[in-house]
Parts: C-alpha cells; structure tokens; sequence
C-alpha cells in the first residue's frame, strides 16, 4: 500500500484558476462589446442663454435640449434633436413658447472634414 496519492486540494485550485481565467476572457470581451454599443450612439445635452438687445428688460432667458446622434455607417451619422425655450413678451402679457425638432445628416468622408445638413419642425406656442 505505497500509493503515492494527490490531494484533491491541487485539482480545486487547477479549477479554480480555469474559471478565473475564463471570468477574465469573459469580462474582456463584453467590455469591448460595450465599447462597441458606446460608440454607436451619443446623448448631447445643449444649453442656451439669451438676453434682449433693444429693450429695457435686462434679464437673461435659459433653454435647454438633447439630441441623439448616431453612425448609420463610417461615413455617415444622423442625428435627431429637440429643445424648449420659454419667454414672456409685452410685459408678461404674452408667453412665447417654443419646441423645435430637428434632423441632421452629417456626411464625414475624413475624420477631421465633415457635411451637414437638415431640417427642422418649430412649436410655437403663444398664451
């Protein structure tokens, strides 16, 4: 009975480092799998300030928006936008609200040289 015999502690730990090889392959490729996604599509936040020239009220209007742009191919991205802008007029008689949507096509035959156009549908509101 001169059995040479392994302990089961060596085959545990041989199976143990093939899932945590297999965890780190896995965990690699899903982040370049997301990297990936993350490109395909951005959020663009946009904000704006504007002031009356001519008149005597002196105080500042804000506007916000968002648009999502996209790469339908290397060359080619669309993007869609929509932003709000409130203002009152004629003493706070009047309220002049305003919602534009636009659509872009941007054409980018080089990474520094870049086409673009679109169009836009404009809400406005008067209260």
């Amino acid at each position: 009975m001169n059995r040479i015999q392994q302990p089961l502690g060596g085959q545990k730990k041989v199976w143990m480092l093939d899932r945590a090889w297999t965890a780190v392959l896995l965990l690699v490729a899903m982040l370049l799998v997301g990297v990936q996604i993350a490109r395909g599509a951005e959020i663009i936040p946009s904000f704006g300030a504007t002031r009356a020239v001519h008149t005597d009220n002196t105080t500042t209007r804000f506007s916000g928006g968002l648009a999502l742009r996209g790469n339908v191919a290397s060359f080619l991205a669309v993007e869609i936008g929509a932003s709000y802008r409130s203002e009152e007029r004629l003493d706070g008689n009047l309220r002049v609200t305003e919602w534009p949507v636009t659509a872009s096509l941007w054409l980018k035959p080089a990474p520094m040289l870049y086409f673009g156009g679109g169009a836009g549908w404009y809400q406005t509101s008067l209260a």
